[in-house]
């Protein structure tokens, strides 16, 4: 009995250290992959190249000209659902802040990475699907204005709830760090 539980013991340890190991090993590769793939989404979202000195600063980057990227994520269905946004400030149009200044803030998303069922959440990969890529640049209050999609109740709430968070979070990070004229 004892050298059976030695042996699974010793079994178990060997496996532990070989898996910590590879980790180690691959977490250079893994890490150049995510940065690779998160590039290819902000130069998707922004349709142009972008620019080399991108600093993160608690999920968010960019600037007042070109708009923020923001790192985000809601409770699906199915557990979490990260996303990637540009949220751009569109210094022209509509919508009153104050007596000085009007925008409308265009919001894009992508999903990275999602655990919701398939054949039903299918509708938020943006490799699949064309949904959320067809409303890329819609105002927050359009984002809020979704319409539901039977089965995905859920998934569709985490969408718009992202929206506003989204906003919310480059608000904050805006009165963090101003921007500079």
């Amino acid at each position: 009995m004892f050298k059976t539980l030695a042996s699974l013991a010793l079994i178990g340890a060997a496996c532990g250290l070989a898996l910590f190991g590879l980790n180690d090993i691959t977490r250079s590769d893994i890490e150049k992959n995510r940065t690779k793939k998160a590039r290819e989404i902000m130069t998707e979202l922004l349709k142009q190249p972008l620019p080399d000195d991108i600093v993160w600063v608690e999920g968010v980057s960019g600037n007042c000209q070109l708009g923020y990227f923001v790192t985000h994520a809601e409770n699906g269905y199915s557990g979490p659902i990260n996303f990637f946004a540009l949220y751009q400030p569109n210094l022209s149009t509509q919508i009153p802040l104050d007596k000085e200044t009007t925008r409308t803030e265009q919001l894009s998303l992508r999903v990275t990475r999602h655990q919701e069922t398939p054949g039903i959440g299918d509708f938020i990969d943006h490799k699949r699907e064309r949904y959320l890529p067809d409303l890329d640049q819609q105002s927050i209050a359009q984002w809020q204005n979704l319409d539901n999609i039977t089965g995905a109740t859920i998934t569709h709430r985490a969408i718009k709830k992202a929206a506003l968070n989204i906003q919310t979070r480059v608000r904050y990070h805006n009165e963090k760090y101003p921007c500079v004229e």
